[in-house]
């Protein structure tokens, strides 16, 4: 079973930098997961060029792929109140411990 936690930036990038409506993005997204599912592969062992395949109309640069389907900038690109961001996180707890003091 491959695990796709960073699949929701193919929806996001998709949709920021390539223009893809919402809806659409995330239907692109779920058909690419669903197919590399299908390979038994994990989605950083998929070619981008199989991707843009899969995308048909879209084709993603090989800088949006990489950063896709890097677990650690999925993580730190969700600098946001509540997001996994390292700065964040930090903030958070800096925060908590004050109001229990």
């Amino acid at each position: 079973m491959s695990l796709m936690i960073t699949i929701t930036d193919l929806a996001d990038i998709l949709a920021r930098n390539y223009d893809v409506p919402f809806r659409e993005a995330h239907k692109k997204a779920s058909i690419i997961a669903t197919k590399v599912s299908e390979t038994g592969k994990e989605l950083y062992d998929v070619p981008l060029a199989l991707v843009n395949e899969w995308l048909e109309y879209v084709q993603l640069e090989e800088k949006d792929w990489e950063a896709i389907v890097d677990p650690k900038h999925f993580v730190e690109s969700r600098s946001v109140t509540g997001g996994t961001n390292p700065d964040v996180v930090r903030e958070m707890i800096k925060r908590r411990k004050l109001k229990l003091v």
